[in-house]
């Protein structure tokens, strides 16, 4: 559990750091620069593949998911 705590606050060190070179380099180049283009981190990789491997839902199946959640806010 504390290995996991010191992780996720480097993690956060380490995104903070990314945003802050970020700011500080933005006026000085002529596009528009984002954190992540700037220094990649590990674990924006694994977020990305998380996200291209879930299933895509139908037009259908997504209107059924919209119902029942409208259906449990009611």
């Amino acid at each position: 559990m504390a290995k996991r705590i010191r992780f996720e606050r480097g993690q956060e060190l380490q995104e903070r750091a990314c945003m802050v070179a970020a700011i500080c380099i933005q006026p000085h180049v002529r596009k528009r620069i984002i954190p992540r283009q700037l220094l990649p981190l590990p674990w924006d990789n694994k977020k990305s593949e998380i996200r291209n491997n879930a299933p895509q839902l139908t037009a259908e199946e997504m209107k059924e998911r919209f119902e029942k959640l409208a259906q449990k806010a009611k």
